[in-house]
């Protein structure tokens, strides 16, 4: 299940803007900030084409979704973090 923090969490785990998260997924940027500004524990659905695309660019991208009885979280490969931040 996807929440609406995964989104917030894994945009941010990238260094990225909302504006750069929807030019690179195809997904507008009010969308996002809508997602993002939603109850941080609520699983995402309602559009389901919109939720693809963000997994889908998010996976591509070296993220991975966890979610965990205790927890929720992202993880980021090492290689996407060094080429980020060289």
């Amino acid at each position: 299940m996807i929440l609406s923090l995964h989104i917030k969490l894994a945009r941010t785990a990238l260094g990225m803007t909302q504006e750069e998260l929807a030019k690179k997924s195809g997904v507008s940027a009010p969308t996002i900030k809508n997602i993002e500004t939603t109850n941080p524990n609520e699983e995402l659905g309602n559009n389901k084409s919109t939720i693809i695309a963000l997994v889908k660019f998010f996976e591509d991208s070296g993220v991975e979704f966890i979610d965990e009885k205790d927890s929720v979280g992202v993880k980021v490969s090492k290689k996407i973090i060094k080429q980020k931040f060289r």
